[in-house]
């Protein structure tokens, strides 16, 4: 099964943005919180790099909420 990172990147983006809006953090805190690099952080935000599985579980650990609060795939659309 093919994951279509266009549908789902522009929801994991405006997530971690508004997490760290919510909770008045910065980049480099929510860098810190979830063990990445402030650059790393950056070109997720930016779009320019993929989340891996493992982010997307860090970020879920460590803000106590469901993975999938970060992923959208094509099928939910069809």
């Amino acid at each position: 099964m093919k994951t279509d990172m266009h549908i789902w990147k522009p929801l994991f983006i405006r997530t971690i943005k508004d997490i760290m809006q919510e909770r008045h953090m910065s980049r480099k805190e929510m860098a810190m919180m979830i063990g990445i690099s402030e650059s790393q952080l950056s070109r997720l935000l930016k779009g320019r790099r993929n989340p891996t599985m493992k982010t997307v579980l860090k970020l879920a650990y460590a803000f106590r909420i469901k993975p999938s609060r970060f992923v959208i795939f094509r099928e939910m659309f069809e």
